[in-house]
């Protein structure tokens, strides 16, 4: 670099990256997984009048996976002095080896790696998690599909994330027509074709079977009401402790209450009272529980005592002598 500039005011030089994309396929660059190290302006010293210049300066791309890739990087550059200019400069990077070299496997995706027999690469290392989904088809690691499955309400289902083709659908239920999902899916292999028409035959099974019970709850709408063992309570009843309604049925508007609720156990609020039975076995365990008490504090006593006329005798023996 040299200062040909008019007078004698020095420059000084800096350079920063720009972008950094590198090549997928032949329509697809990623510009955003390829950050280089530092990420801020390096200062390459000033420039005096007709001074020529010469230095080098690095930038470093951290990865596991460096070898098998093309691309291109643009720098700016820029001189701060009494004419600053700023341009860009790219330098294309190319990191395969020559095309003689027979030394590594020759893989069908660019996302194989060639040094460990074609084997899929870690997506989310080798992109730093902007593409992790790997095609088995392509052999190319793509970002991940957008897709939020539910609701505003977090509680309706309107869509799904399919692992396989990385692709989000949504769950129209008001549609009749399978051709719309098939359409969205392009699935190319026949047997998965198949199991996505399956699928959608059930969803559809499900849709009618409970637009028929919410119809055939509007037409009993009023139907007199069965509580069995309950109490009516405007359109509804309410069950005595321990019974249930059958569920969702075609007697469901009219009959109440039917079915023993055998995994409700109702907890009582108010105080607990035992059984005719249940009392005389409290009081026979008390009655045995003082009576232990009471023979242990007998012997207790008798011990010490027993202990103390021992001591006296050794006591008289020992004055005698």
């Amino acid at each position: 670099m040299a200062n040909t500039a008019e007078g004698k005011a020095p420059y000084e030089v800096t350079i920063s990256p720009d972008l950094c994309c590198l090549e997928i396929s032949q329509n697809d660059f990623d510009c955003d997984s390829m950050q280089l190290r530092p990420p801020k302006t390096l200062h390459l010293g000033q420039i005096d009048r007709f001074d020529n210049k010469t230095g080098s300066v690095s930038f470093l791309f951290r990865n596991l996976y460096c070898r098998f890739r093309k691309g291109n990087c643009t720098f700016i550059i820029s001189t701060e002095g009494k004419s600053p200019t700023t341009w860009k400069h790219t330098i294309v990077l190319n990191t395969y080896p020559p095309e003689d070299d027979e030394d590594y496997d020759q893989c069908a995706g660019l996302d194989q790696d060639p040094d460990r027999s074609c084997s899929p690469v870690d997506c989310a290392i080798k992109y730093k998690g902007k593409r992790n989904h790997y095609n088995t088809v392509t052999g190319h690691c793509e970002p991940v599909a957008k897709c939020h499955t539910r609701a505003p309400d977090r509680v309706t289902i309107i869509a799904y994330y399919d692992t396989e083709q990385n692709l989000c659908h949504s769950l129209d239920l008001n549609s009749s027509d399978n051709t719309v999902y098939l359409s969205e899916l392009s699935i190319a292999n026949p047997a998965d074709r198949e199991l996505m028409t399956s699928l959608l035959a059930s969803v559809d099974g499900e849709k009618v079977k409970m637009e028929d019970i919410a119809l055939d709850v509007m037409l009993g709408a009023g139907a007199p009401l069965d509580c069995n063992h309950g109490m009516q309570k405007g359109d509804v009843c309410l069950c005595d402790p321990g019974w249930v309604s059958s569920g969702l049925d075609s007697k469901q508007h009219t009959h109440w209450c039917d079915v023993l609720d055998d995994t409700n156990h109702q907890v009582s609020t108010g105080p607990i009272r035992l059984t005719y039975i249940q009392e005389l076995c409290a009081i026979f365990a008390l009655s045995v529980v003082n009576l232990l008490l009471f023979v242990g504090w007998i012997l207790l006593v008798t011990f010490c005592l027993c202990c103390r006329n021992k001591c006296r005798a050794k006591s008289n023996t020992s004055e005698k002598l």
